[in-house]
């Protein structure tokens, strides 16, 4: 059974585009339109309504596409963080990132099936460095969450990201540090 109410990662990136002034429009909330980010009524029934939004400016923005955003239809990210947060787990467990995990020949015995190449992984030893990872990661961004004056990692909100990258504040809504 699957819980309607969730929506349907179309893409872990954003998308550019060019967007009118006053023009209205639909993102899809729930992952399932063929015309991603808009919606095409694929939705019908399905408990997500699309999002109506118009800008104030005409120009280029990063619309999310991972569904997770806070600052929907807008990309501010999320989606990318978790995108970088697996690739670094799956290179703690020894990945060489050959990118040939489709290929069934994966040479760290990650990605496959074959007994000979499985044999290179060492899951118990891979299960305790990424476990001491995760530890790490999570007391970082504790640490992170109280210099910026919150009690729980679950208190972030926007205001708490800032980019050095005029482009990825400009397409993302994210604020630009301007240094």
């Amino acid at each position: 059974m699957t819980d309607k109410s969730v929506p349907i990662v179309a893409a872990k990136f954003s998308i550019k585009i060019d967007l009118d002034a006053g023009k209205t429009y639909y993102w899809c909330k729930c992952g399932k339109s063929k015309s991603q980010p808009f919606c095409d009524g694929s939705h019908a029934g399905g408990g997500i309504d699309p999002l109506k939004f118009t800008v104030d400016k005409t120009g280029s923005a990063a619309l999310c596409l991972c569904k997770s955003s806070a600052n929907a239809p807008f990309c501010d990210g999320t989606g990318a963080d978790a995108v970088a947060v697996s690739n670094s787990a799956m290179q703690v467990v020894r990945c060489i990132a050959a990118r040939m995990c489709n290929s069934n020949n994966c040479l760290a015995g990650i990605a496959t099936q074959k007994p000979e190449l499985r044999q290179r992984l060492d899951v118990q030893v891979g299960a305790q460095k990424l476990a001491r990872y995760f530890g790490a990661s999570v007391e970082l961004m504790q640490v992170l969450a109280r210099v910026c004056g919150h009690d729980s990692l679950s208190d972030f909100t926007l205001r708490d990201i800032t980019t050095w990258k005029k482009e990825m504040a400009d397409l993302s809504g994210i604020r630009f540090a301007d240094v």
